[in-house]
């Protein structure tokens, strides 16, 4: 390297290290993939959607959802701990570098690189937005996050929920949507939304009030 950008002017050499630094970065994260698909299903479940969705949060708090969503996240989020790929910072929140937030998300994103609807996660707005649009949900979406929208962009019924029966984490920002009847809810997601009223995560109040009013009518109409 040395004796190749011997006589280069400053600008080469600027070149050359910033083409170095990408080169390292790659190896990196394939060494990162390799850890990854090395996990357990428990706790690569639990690392994509730290990666996908809940990077920062409180401990407790995603202890308690993802438990109620069927994962088994008090031992998972230990696991990730000593094996570095999450840290616990002294107010209980748990942290993920951004190299490997960034490799947790291309790993989704290579579920199907052009049709985010058949990805397990989606965490992108304007691609949330699509689906509940579009109804356009799959069986493959396992958790989706919406930014802070107005009603009148999003008027959420049961149909944008029928395809997604594994959506077990839904999350929005900073708003409550109005919600149609919710008989197409998975049972999973229904325990989520019945146990917990954690409004940062998608067990929102007026979407539980509104599934209880739906089964109080004996699940009709």
């Amino acid at each position: 390297m040395g004796s190749f950008l011997n006589g280069k002017s400053v600008k080469e050499w600027q070149g050359a290290f910033c083409r170095l630094k990408k080169i390292r970065q790659v190896k990196v994260q394939d060494i990162l993939r390799i850890v990854i698909d090395g996990l357990e299903d428990n706790e690569r479940t639990i690392f994509l959607d730290i990666a996908c969705f809940l990077n920062g949060y409180e401990k407790e708090e995603i202890i308690k959802s993802l438990d109620q969503c069927g994962v088994h996240a008090n031992s998972g989020i230990e696991i990730l701990a000593q094996k570095l790929l999450i840290y616990i910072d002294e107010n209980n929140k748990i942290w993920m570098h951004d190299l490997f937030e960034e490799v947790g998300r291309q790993i989704v994103v290579q579920e199907c690189p052009k049709n985010p609807s058949k990805r397990s996660r989606i965490w992108h707005h304007e691609d949330a937005l699509q689906v509940f649009k579009q109804n356009s949900g799959t069986n493959a979406i396992e958790g989706i996050k919406l930014d802070k929208v107005a009603v009148e962009d999003l008027i959420m019924n049961a149909d944008s929920f029928k395809k997604m029966k594994k959506l077990r984490l839904f999350m929005m920002i900073d708003h409550v949507p109005h919600c149609g009847p919710a008989g197409h809810l998975s049972e999973k997601l229904w325990r989520c939304f019945a146990g917990n009223r954690n409004n940062m995560f998608a067990l929102l109040d007026a979407l539980v009030e509104e599934i209880f009013k739906f089964w109080s009518r004996g699940g009709g109409a």
